[in-house]
């Protein structure tokens, strides 16, 4: 018993507390006012760490303890502050390791010795170096889902690669989500054309740009029919516009006919030329009265001409622009103004609003003639407050005149400027005068014009677009399913358009009719109809 007594007090323990060394005697020398002997032998026992005998891990190094799995020897921990010893020239910390030959055999080695040997030669599913498993080592060795916690990393040899290894896993993230991008695209395309069908199996990608972009510069031909020719011809619009809908019609016909050889069909290409010409004359006749009819008219009017508002309307009906301004006197003809004060608002939605554009001498008269109208939507009150484009600027004195008394676009809304007209007159005892020029009170002229000329390519290159997406939907179905094209196993008696651009017969041969029954020949009649004698 003495001599265990005088080992345990010559054995030298680390206090986890502050990273020392020390005996139970210099243990108890230091905790003897602060705990009973009781808590010191506990403490002893059951938290200081021995200083040699046993395997050591630093959990500052190793925080997940990586180097301790599998079997072997187990293992004590120690804290910061031991390796903050060891680093400073302390007692050496080492790992004694009981090999199987018993107890008593050991072999010491320095920690910079393990340290250098573990990182030179990572184990499978080391956390401490890569704690995602995310290098190319683990992910071609480590298999997760068959050793889900990789108990049985080192089992396996060095360089070993499961079974189930796929070499699509190496690939870097990237690689895999632009693969994976791949694979989706291609499988909503095989949806699609599942979907669709099989089409026509024997469609030819040349073929499918014809009845494509064919019938789509077409449709913008007509439709510059109608917003460019018709400034100068109506008719040669009406007749251009025609022959593209007889072209189509010609084709059809022709299709009808047996002519249904070739790549192209002619029925499809019919179709889609008769659309063409349907959709390009709507769009056509919109665009003239929306955008163009406005914009050709400041450049086929006379603009200019010293205008007062005394200078009777008539005499202005073939204007595009009227100018109010006098250019010596640096102020507006008569002093010529909008009267904000006298104008009205037709409310339905939006108000619709006019004012009358007076000189001071028309302005102080009893009966006061208007000629001229100042317009705008949604600018003014029920009366008074009128404030569209320019008419509050002391320095404008433009007119641009609106066809057909409407804005924004010619006789557009032009009924409900001709009620804020009669409101107007009933309220403040004005008189329109017949043909009264309705006008945008500007001050610079170019700058309306430039913006009805913006509006009308911009008009123009929507239905660009629109009529693309629209051509490209139909044509490519036409294309696809291949409507109206005859191939070689359909072919009949006459069959025109091959590839050489001959006419084809079916070889089948005729089959002769059978004569009707009780029918014979010519000579047997002949002779039944004889007399008996001449027979």
């Amino acid at each position: 018993m003495s001599s265990a007594t005088a080992t345990a007090r010559m054995e030298r323990r680390i206090d986890p507390e502050d990273g020392i060394a020390r005996t139970l005697e210099e243990l108890r020398q230091a905790c003897k006012d602060k705990y009973s002997e009781a808590e010191i032998m506990e403490y002893w026992q059951m938290s200081m760490v021995p200083a040699s005998g046993e395997n050591i891990a630093s959990v500052a190094e190793d925080p997940f303890l990586t180097r301790v799995t599998g079997p072997g020897p187990q293992v004590h921990t120690v804290g910061p502050g031991t390796l903050a010893q060891q680093r400073s020239g302390g007692p050496p910390s080492a790992t004694r390791m009981r090999g199987p030959g018993g107890a008593g055999s050991a072999r010491t080695l320095a920690r910079t010795e393990v340290d250098a040997q573990v990182d030179a030669q990572p184990r499978v599913g080391d956390v401490s170096v890569d704690p995602f498993l995310t290098s190319d080592r683990n992910r071609d060795v480590a298999d997760l889902g068959a050793d889900p916690f990789l108990t049985h990393g080192d089992q396996r040899a060095p360089g070993q690669v499961r079974s189930d290894y796929d070499p699509a896993r190496s690939m870097s993230r990237r690689q895999q989500a632009l693969q994976a991008a791949v694979m989706a695209k291609k499988h909503w395309t095989e949806y699609f054309f599942r979907l669709l069908g099989p089409g026509d199996t024997e469609r030819k990608p040349q073929t499918r740009n014809i009845v494509i972009f064919g019938p789509w510069l077409t449709f913008l031909w007509v439709v510059l029919l109608w917003l460019v020719l018709r400034r100068y011809s109506a008719t040669g619009t009406y007749v251009l516009t025609g022959l593209v809908a007889l072209v189509g019609l010609a084709c059809m016909f022709l299709w009808y006919l047996g002519r249904r050889g070739g790549p192209i069909s002619l029925v499809s290409t019919g179709s889609l030329l008769i659309v063409a010409a349907i959709a390009g004359t709507a769009a056509g006749i919109y665009g003239w009265e929306r955008f163009y009819r406005q914009y050709w008219w400041t450049q086929t009017g006379f603009t200019g001409g010293a205008t007062t508002a005394i200078t009777p309307a008539l005499a202005r009906a073939d204007f595009a622009v009227l100018n109010f301004w006098d250019d010596t006197s640096g102020a507006p003809y008569n002093d010529t103004r909008v009267d904000p004060m006298m104008s009205a608002g037709y409310k339905d939605t939006s108000y619709y609003c006019v004012a009358p554009i007076l000189d001071p001498r028309l302005a102080s008269a009893s009966n006061k003639r208007v000629n001229y109208w100042a317009v705008g939507v949604n600018c003014c009150q029920k009366y008074g407050h009128f404030t569209c484009d320019d008419s509050r600027n002391w320095d404008a004195a433009g007119g641009v005149v609106m066809l057909g008394g409407g804005y924004p676009c010619p006789s557009c809304n032009a009924d409900k400027f001709r009620k804020a007209v009669t409101k107007a007159e009933a309220q403040f005892g004005l008189v329109s005068a017949p043909g009264a020029v309705f006008v945008r009170w500007v001050k610079e002229p170019s700058g309306v014009i430039t913006s009805l000329l913006i509006e009308a390519l911009a008009y123009l290159a929507i239905c660009a677009f629109l009529g693309a997406l629209g051509f490209a939907f139909l044509g490519w179905l036409t294309w696809y399913y291949g409507i109206g094209v005859r191939r070689l196993g359909d072919r009949s008696e006459l069959d025109l358009g091959s590839a050489r651009g001959k006419v084809i017969f079916d070889a089948t041969p005729l089959v002769p009719m059978a004569p009707p029954q009780g029918a014979g020949d010519g000579s047997e009649r002949a002779a039944a109809a004889a007399p008996p004698g001449e027979r």
